[in-house]
């Protein structure tokens, strides 16, 4: 009911067609989120391997991926490994996808779950009940 209102003095502030401009956008955002969703289905079972135990992956294929569709294939990924969906937030994903995309020496990062995601001799490693270690080895 609340947005509702605020919507409705928006329409009032900004002019009458700008309710329904926001309608059709989030629309298409809901269409877009959808494929970009289908495509990482489909490309994470090519870039990542997935045992139970952990989940792997090349960083150099998961850094060739669009941003969008990198991130979701992470995050399958994190889910997987037993993240719980209400705890594994948007920083968890962009602090894995910076050991993909980002590597400057980083740690790993510890996750909700008991994962642990790190990156090893090139690969992205997320690990259930991984024990702490240190990033990937120098020049690696």
């Amino acid at each position: 009911m609340r947005v509702r209102s605020l919507l409705a003095g928006l329409g009032a502030d900004l002019g009458p067609g700008v309710v329904q401009g926001l309608a059709r956008s989030a629309e298409l955002l809901r269409d877009d989120a959808d494929a970009l969703d289908a495509i990482a289905g489909q490309v994470a079972t090519q870039v990542m391997t997935v045992d139970g135990v952990s989940a792997t992956g090349e960083c150099d294929d998961l850094a060739a991926l669009p941003t969008a569709v990198r991130t979701r294939v992470i995050r399958a990924a994190a889910l997987a490994m037993g993240c719980a969906s209400d705890s594994l937030t948007l920083d968890h994903v962009r602090r894995i996808d910076a050991l993909v995309a980002d590597w400057h020496g980083q740690g790993e990062v510890a996750l909700p779950g008991g994962v642990v995601a790190r990156r090893a001799y090139g690969r992205l490693c997320l690990i259930q009940g991984g024990e702490a270690k240190t990033g990937e080895p120098s020049g690696a």
